[in-house]
């Protein structure tokens, strides 16, 4: 089959993409996938298949002024405490700018495949496939339609009524944030009015939820249609596999550090060199050795300290099975990751659905209450890095549940599910 792709977001938003792309691409389809990320292609590494071609479809200038704005946005946002409204604040900066030539690439998806798969929260795909009667696949990566069963992000244990009233309003709130984006297209193509975001995903005839099972089981009263795939992890020859020397002899020179990385977070911190002097405050204050990944270009001078190595990057997939712990910031591609290298982990949530994550270790046990980041002091985080090093438990159920995340394939499944539900020949109107 010709499958369209089309994925907005962060690095982390658009990684789970490239894998199922990829997964897609090696199964015999082929694959365009469609990429609207504000800071470009440049931090991923695009495989090359002959059955995947990867556009890009939208970013900002990338100029110091743009950048100034974007820290200003990130401190707003780091002080308000409702994860709506922080993701309505970003999608106003970096979705609805881009919408139209979002949406001229939809279109474009659209006449050229069979099938389209589309991010849960942008619009202009569902929204286009509705338009020219193409089959939809919807993918989140967080949990998202409303439910007796999952706590909602950020709650305590209030009962099933609770859990399904809270999850309606967050799906309302979600709609209301992607509102404004949906209106404009309307108008701008004469399109009759969609009233929710929701009724777009309804739409689809496949919706997967990208999680593992083994985080956040499937919830028995979602409808038939919702699937829990598994994580969407890149291979490891996507992500790379190797170790830079530096690191490498870091980690041979002593005991299993603690990793600590705050993803994109830290290019977007109001004060980064303010939040990597509190990290390495607190690895001082623990004793521990450590692997601080953070933005040195852009933050005060890298420590000297023989129990402290200072990297821009590294892959997860390498490097944290060889940790003790991982500190980060509950992303959904790191958080997974953590607990398939069955690593606990610390976590700092800075917005959005990281409260969720953040929510879900600390009720596996896996992880302490998460910190938020305006909150954050070296003091918070050193206590928190040693409650996960003296807590032997903490480490053996890590392991427990690294273990049952092993025997899943979320590419895989997902593969399996859109084979499943789409194969079939060619829809009319796409020549050969």
């Amino acid at each position: 089959m010709r499958i369209g792709m089309q994925t907005w977001g962060s690095e982390g938003d658009a990684r789970p993409f490239l894998a199922l792309g990829l997964g897609l691409a090696r199964a015999g389809h082929r694959v365009t996938l469609a990429i609207s990320c504000p800071d470009g292609l440049e931090a991923l590494r695009i495989p090359e298949h002959t059955n995947l071609a990867v556009l890009e479809a939208g970013r900002l200038a990338g100029d110091q002024q743009e950048l100034d704005g974007r820290k200003r946005l990130f401190a707003r946002l780091f002080r308000n405490r409702n994860p709506l409204t922080q993701l309505k604040m970003v999608l106003a900066e970096y979705y609805d700018p881009f919408v139209g030539e979002m949406y001229d690439e939809s279109v474009r998806l659209c006449a050229d495949n069979e099938i389209v798969v589309s991010h849960f929260v942008t619009s202009t795909l569902p929204m286009a496939a509705r338009k020219a009667g193409r089959p939809l696949v919807s993918v989140a990566t967080s949990p998202y339609l409303p439910t007796r069963e999952l706590v909602p992000p950020g709650m305590p244990r209030l009962g099933g009524l609770a859990n399904l009233m809270m999850w309606r309003l967050g799906l309302h709130l979600l709609n209301r944030a992607c509102q404004p984006g949906i209106d404009t297209l309307c108008s701008r193509e004469s399109i009759k009015p969609v009233p929710r975001l929701i009724d777009l995903i309804d739409r689809a005839a496949l919706n997967l939820v990208a999680v593992s099972p083994t985080l956040s089981p499937r919830p028995s009263d979602w409808r038939d249609s919702v699937y829990v795939s598994g994580f969407l992890n890149p291979p490891s020859s996507q992500t790379g596999g190797e170790l830079p020397p530096v690191l490498e002899a870091f980690l041979a020179a002593g005991s299993p550090p603690v990793y600590i990385t705050f993803g994109s977070m830290v290019a977007l911190d109001p004060d980064p060199t303010q939040v990597t002097r509190t990290v390495i405050d607190a690895v001082k204050q623990t004793g521990c050795r450590a692997i601080v990944q953070s933005r040195w270009d852009v933050v005060a001078a890298r420590p000297s300290d023989p129990n402290i190595c200072c990297i821009e990057s590294a892959p997860h997939n390498a490097v944290f099975p060889r940790c003790a712990a991982v500190v980060h910031h509950g992303g959904a591609g790191t958080t997974q990751s953590a607990v398939l290298a069955r690593r606990p982990s610390v976590v700092v949530v800075h917005m959005t659905d990281q409260l969720y994550w953040g929510s879900v270790l600390h009720r596996l046990r896996v992880a302490p209450r998460f910190i938020e980041r305006r909150s954050l002091t070296a003091k918070k985080l050193a206590r928190a890095i040693r409650c996960v090093l003296d807590n032997p438990g903490m480490r053996e159920r890590a392991e427990r549940l690294g273990e049952h995340m092993r025997n899943e394939d979320g590419v895989a499944t997902a593969v399996d599910l859109i084979d499943r539900h789409f194969g079939r020949p060619a829809a009319p109107g796409i020549s050969e």
